[in-house]
């Protein structure tokens, strides 16, 4: 049964050749032999591939917990020793980091939910000027929080 399956898995892979042209057996079975390796090396590949889609899904929902009572400790803070110049600097730095971690983490299910096929990416056309402000909007706190000046200088006339 083993080997008229090895024989099927070749000819599905391939292997079909001998039947119009003249091959040696030993060269057909060689050939049927390393057909089936690759078959079999591209199946470990598909599942490494999926192991490692499902421990990235895994490892973002994981991520993601702490995050939320990180978040309200700082809002704790703050409320608390809102007068306090070293304690508010010191919170504003963890709501950074926190708000980077969790962009980090969202775009890290992103790609999961886009590999493992659940997330459908919707084409549409769309403003350049919009694209830029919500960029802007969300790159302002770091870029204040380091002192650069962003100068942003879009064309007169819409770019879709």
């Amino acid at each position: 049964f083993t080997l008229t399956r090895h024989r099927v898995q070749g000819l599905d892979s391939g292997a079909d050749a001998y039947l119009c042209h003249p091959v040696e057996p030993i060269e057909l079975v060689a050939t049927v032999n390393a057909l089936l390796r690759v078959r079999r090396a591209e199946q470990a590949l598909r599942d490494a591939d999926r192991r490692k889609d499902e421990f990235l899904a895994m490892l973002a929902h994981e991520l993601r917990n702490p995050l939320a009572p990180i978040r309200t400790a700082v809002e704790v803070f703050r409320l608390r020793d809102a007068a306090d110049p070293p304690v508010r600097r010191a919170c504003e730095i963890v709501d950074r980091q926190v708000a980077h971690m969790s962009q980090l983490v969202d775009d890290l299910l992103d790609v999961s939910r886009i590999t493992r096929g659940k997330l459908d990416l919707r084409r549409e056309r769309v403003e350049l000027a919009a694209v830029v402000a919500a960029a802007v909007e969300t790159s302002r706190p770091l870029v204040d929080a380091a002192g650069h000046e962003l100068a942003v200088a879009l064309p007169a006339d819409p770019v879709v």
